[in-house]
């Protein structure tokens, strides 16, 4: 596998991706506060701007941020600002930002794992001679994050993450995963599941990480973190219809709206995975479930309306195949017309259109 594929899994993997971390964002204020109208409270105006990053507007968040004044020196300020700069891909600038803002806040360990995710991405796109030096640079990154934060369980389980999955000459490290494992299980008892179950995950022992997962996911059935990566684990089994009812769980509980809608696209994606190649009752698929499926859809759609992100896009492929295994053929036309009029879609996403059009075409 080439050093480029290696970092492109650990970005697109659950821990690992931009938006799942770097663009979550606290309770936000309701979608009517916009960056051209921003209230003179600080609180208030941060909540907004994150409000935009959640929604993936990227630009107006960018905008909005610039606008603050002083926004340099608290780390809050630049943190927005990469934030924006990383949905757009603008790495290089991205890069620049990060630099000068931990010269300004060294101790702050969101600016350093922001670095390192912008790190990982440029690594992506970089040279074969030039991949290492921002792995190694990410890595640094990721390790002062942990070390800074120590309290973090996000952070640590992306380090650990990072030990597992990347190879020994990209700084993967099975002996450093276990010591993090091991301080994790000395916590609170979901989270050293989760970190258990990711030894076991890297071990390829699927079955024997979900055994570890029920149990403790019955007596914490509302940790919103062990609900999601059990749906992942359940995922990973092909067991999509056991994810989906977590996931909805999960979007639920959460109070952060990006993740939230996260949540509820992956339950979507789910149920539309379950009912690709079959109806609805013969694989015991509820007409009340049916009907969340194409709600969360819906609600992921709406939200992520006027976004620069991909989310919309893939909230309405998943939404237009669940119509299909309802057999409303012109609900899912009209879904995938508007995936059709999409500029310069990314590859995946370009795929996944053309799926849909093999699929509408088996029901016309």
């Amino acid at each position: 596998m080439s050093m480029q594929r290696t970092i492109g899994i650990l970005l697109t993997t659950s821990l690992w991706s931009v938006t799942a971390w770097a663009l979550s964002v606290p309770q936000p204020l309701p979608a009517q506060v916009q960056s051209q109208q921003l209230p003179q409270d600080m609180s208030q105006i941060t909540a907004a701007i994150e409000l935009q990053l959640a929604r993936e507007q990227y630009s107006s968040a960018l905008r909005a941020v610039q606008g603050w004044p002083d926004y340099e020196n608290s780390p809050r300020g630049p943190e927005l600002q990469a934030k924006a700069l990383l949905g757009l891909q603008r790495y290089q600038e991205a890069e620049v930002i990060l630099s000068s803002a931990l010269l300004q806040h060294p101790q702050s360990s969101n600016l350093h794992l922001l670095s390192a995710l912008n790190q990982f991405a440029l690594a992506e796109q970089a040279g074969l001679f030039s991949v290492g030096r921002y792995v190694k640079t990410g890595l640094a990154s990721l390790q002062l994050a942990a070390r800074l934060a120590p309290e973090d369980v996000d952070i640590q389980l992306k380090l650990l993450g990072f030990y597992l999955d990347a190879p020994g000459f990209m700084g993967g490290d099975s002996a450093k995963a276990r010591q993090i494992v091991k301080v994790l299980q000395a916590g609170e008892p979901a989270d050293a599941a989760i970190a258990s179950s990711m030894l076991l995950l890297h071990d390829k022992q699927l079955s024997q990480a979900l055994a570890l997962l029920q149990p403790q996911l019955q007596r914490t059935p509302d940790h919103v973190r062990l609900l999601v990566h059990t749906a992942r684990v359940f995922a990973l089994d092909q067991q999509d219809i056991a994810a989906f009812p977590l996931y909805l769980r999960a979007a639920e509980l959460a109070g952060q709206a990006s993740l939230q809608h996260q949540y509820l696209y992956q339950a979507a994606r789910s149920a539309a995975a379950v009912l690709q190649e079959a109806s609805a009752d013969s694989v015991g698929f509820s007409t009340e479930q049916f009907a969340a499926a194409i709600t969360a859809s819906q609600q992921v759609i709406a939200f992520y309306q006027d976004s620069e992100g991909q989310s919309l896009h893939w909230a309405r492929a998943k939404l237009a195949q669940l119509y299909l295994a309802g057999a409303n053929v012109t609900a899912a036309q009209q879904q995938l017309a508007q995936l059709l009029v999409v500029a310069a879609p990314q590859d995946r996403l370009a795929q996944e259109i053309k799926k849909l059009q093999r699929q509408l075409k088996k029901h016309l």
